[in-house]
């Protein structure tokens, strides 16, 4: 696996867990609002 490769593996891994952290981190912030039509969304797509 050459250099490029290898650098474009880690920059694909680092968006997708930041990515990941950031829909996740907003879920957290949004489920203090317990009637919010996104939390329901949000949890209806979990099940």
């Amino acid at each position: 696996m050459d250099l490029t490769t290898r650098f474009l593996l880690g920059l694909t891994a680092f968006a997708a867990l930041g990515y990941v952290s950031f829909l996740y981190g907003g879920l957290r912030a949004r489920s203090r609002l317990p009637f919010s039509p996104l939390r329901r969304r949000a949890l209806a797509l979990w099940r």
